[in-house]
Formats: C-alpha cells, structure tokens, sequence
C-alpha cells in the first residue's frame, strides 16, 4: 500500500472507548454517568451480547431506556461511550523541527513557566541572541534618614520598583513633617544592590520649593544619598513632600 508523508514521524494509537460498567442495575432503565445525544454514541452490552441501537434502546441523556424488556441484578452489563473516543499521536523524538511550528506564537491568558531559568533561557526579541532573563515588579520598605543631624518626623507612601535585566527602576514618595536638625537626606532599603559609584538620578517634589537633585551611592549601596542639583553642597533637606524616581544597574 502507498503512504503519503514520513512513515516514522509519528506514533499513533487510538484509545478504547470509555467504559461504565451497570451490572446490578434493574428494570427497564439504566443510568450514565455521561449524556449522550443519542443511542448511537454508546454501545450497550447485556451478558456480553451488543444491543441495537432504536431497536433495543434508546438514550435521552443520561437515561437508557430498554425497549420490550427488563434487566436483573445479575445480568452482566456494560456500556461503551463511542463518543469518547480519543485519536493520539506521539511525535518521535527530534522529529518535529523548527520549520513545521509556526512563525509567531499567540498565548492568551497567563504564560506559566515552571522552574529556574538558565543562562540560555529568557525572552528574545527579534533577531539577536540577547535574552531578557530577569523580569521583576513589586514594592520595597524603604526608610528616610538625615545624613547628619536628626529628621523628627516623616512617612513614607510609596516604594515601588520594576527590574528588567540589569536595570532596576525605583519610585519612592515621603512626606517630611518636620526635618529637625537634618540636613540633606538618605534613603535606605532598596530592592537590589548597586553595581556603580553613581546613580544617574532625577527627582521632583511637589512642596518643597526645589526643582532637583542628584544622588550617590557607593558601589554595592542598598541607600543612595540626596544632593542639591543646584548647588551639591547646599541643604536640600526641607519640610514638604518627596517624589523620587532612580534608576540604576544591579
């Protein structure tokens, strides 16, 4: 016989039928345990004898009604579901290749993937062979000090941060309600370690009066320490709220 295709690239078989077994039923009905929409999708089996379907029963269902006779509790019967039937196929291995999967891959809903990733895993974008290995979001606790001197009273509302790679991404607001005796500020608890001398740093807030400042932190620092962008050895610490946003590599 002529076959079509790669004889060996797949190995098939196809399941039995589900089977239920209603011996000890009695009477002139049976019960499944799956709705059928009709007496051909099952195959019914009385003393290891096949029942014609219409002619000998028929199925509303999940009920099995017997045409013109009853069943006893010691009659051996069974049911096939003909409907249940699966078709599966196993790949051999290696024989599926990168060309037979398609161009682009469309998951909707949540991606899971389980286990670590390895240095060969991540998310590649297009053509290179870059990964992105690392992906993170949440919140942090952060603390607000005075690099000298004493701050009375502050509160912290907002401590977020998004990592992608090496690059982390932090945004903390603070109210300061009254700085005491400090001077300049210091923020402590961040996500992730520095790698660098510098954080490349911008800020804003919204009372204080000031347009700016910069930040430093030493290489393997969790805590960066404020500057004036103005005039680095002026006090930049004040009363009012705080909204920073840094960025720097891990």
């Amino acid at each position: 016989m002529p076959y079509i295709g790669n004889q060996g690239s797949i190995a098939g078989f196809v399941n039995q039928p589900s089977k239920q077994d209603l011996t000890g039923a009695t009477g002139g009905t049976l019960t499944l345990t799956h709705a059928v929409s009709g007496p051909e999708d099952i195959s019914l089996f009385i003393n290891n004898v096949r029942q014609e379907p219409t002619e000998s029963y028929t199925v509303t269902g999940t009920t099995v009604t017997l045409q013109g006779y009853t069943v006893a509790a010691t009659d051996d019967i069974y049911v096939l579901y003909n409907g249940l039937t699966q078709l599966s196929s196993v790949p051999v291995d290696g024989s599926v290749t990168s060309s037979k999967l398609g161009s682009n891959i469309d998951i909707a809903g949540t991606l899971d993937v389980t286990g670590a990733l390895t240095a060969d895993s991540g998310i590649k974008l297009g053509s290179g062979t870059d990964a992105l290995s690392d992906y993170d979001e949440g919140t942090f606790t952060a603390t607000v000090a005075a690099e000298s001197g004493t701050i009375n009273s502050y509160s912290v509302s907002a401590a977020k941060y998004t990592r992608i790679g090496d690059i982390v991404h932090v945004f903390i607001r603070f109210q300061v309600t009254d700085k005491g005796t400090g001077t300049n500020f210091v923020v402590s608890g961040l996500p992730f370690t520095s790698a660098n001398q510098l954080l490349g740093i911008w800020s804003e807030t919204n009372t204080t009066g000031l347009t700016g400042f910069m930040f430093t932190a030493g290489t393997g620092a969790t805590s960066f320490t404020s500057r004036r962008a103005d005039n680095w050895g002026n006090n930049c610490l004040v009363n009012g709220s705080y909204s920073v946003s840094i960025t720097y590599h891990i």
